[in-house]
């Protein structure tokens, strides 16, 4: 007969085991938490990090638009030689390495003038910007990602109106950016294999994606949880939340734009946090 001294040592082991093992599962349970609270820490980092890249890029943009807009402030480029307004264009564009070309729409949405070429002969009249531009100064305005029909390549034009001494509608002057350049400075992050960044007009449209899926560009996700819910909450949020087109729980940090119509969105896989 096992003695009573035997079965109390050997409860009082079983008690310690079991405490033990709460005990361990205790601490990796709060390492995990802490590992992750320090991940949506990083994440909210990075995610500042795409807000100010995008800030002092489309600013500069702007600021080369502007810079046209002075110059052609006392008369319209319709009235300009074309050579004057030519050099114009591409004196300002080439100052900014992330512009690829200036360019004016007249009255009418023509292409008129282009600083990559003398004489263009593109219509951009069926942007639709330009009846915006038209109807009233609506400030800068960012356009849907759209297909170069000679190069192929993907580009994102930001433009502001023109108006003539009097202050009626003189046309459009546009910038055309290439999404490269904002690309390369997302790679560079480290949000892991499974990571995405993203930057989006504030109405929901995708203008840019890294890594790049060409079926997203363009698209709208302003009736998605980010806009309907999450930013209506807060301009700013980091949180977990499992992606419905491939699975991957993520953690995701959000930022509105304050000065330019545009949100960042980052996302680490937890698993590779």
């Amino acid at each position: 007969m096992i003695s009573r001294s035997i079965l109390r040592f050997v409860a009082f082991g079983s008690l310690v085991l079991l405490g033990l093992s709460a005990f361990f599962a205790y601490q990796i349970r709060s390492g995990y938490e802490q590992q992750l609270a320090q991940a949506e820490r990083d994440t909210a980092r990075l995610a500042r990090a795409v807000e100010e890249h995008a800030f002092t890029s489309f600013t500069a943009v702007d600021a080369a638009l502007q810079t046209v807009i002075a110059r052609f402030e006392k008369q319209a480029p319709a009235d300009m030689g074309r050579g004057y307004v030519h050099g114009v264009l591409k004196e300002t564009g080439t100052a900014f390495p992330q512009i690829r070309n200036l360019a004016v729409l007249g009255p009418d949405g023509r292409l008129s003038h282009d600083s990559r070429a003398l004489a263009p002969i593109s219509d951009d009249s069926d942007r639709d910007r330009f009846d915006a531009h038209r109807a009233a100064d609506t400030g800068l305005m960012i356009g849907r990602p759209y297909t170069s029909p000679v190069t192929g390549q993907t580009l994102i034009s930001l433009s502001r109106r023109l108006s003539d001494a009097d202050g009626a509608f003189a046309g459009v002057i546009l910038a055309v950016v290439e999404p490269q350049f904002l690309e390369d400075f997302y790679q560079v992050l480290g949000v892991g294999m499974r990571g995405l960044v993203v930057l989006i007009r504030d109405d929901g449209i995708i203008l840019v994606r890294e890594p790049r899926d060409a079926k997203t560009l363009g698209r709208s996700i302003g009736d998605g949880p980010l806009f309907t819910q999450d930013l209506v909450r807060s301009s700013t949020g980091v949180q977990r939340v499992t992606m419905r087109s491939d699975g991957i729980e993520r953690i995701i940090a959000y930022r509105r734009l304050a000065s330019l119509p545009l949100v960042v969105s980052v996302g680490v896989a937890v698993d590779d946090a």
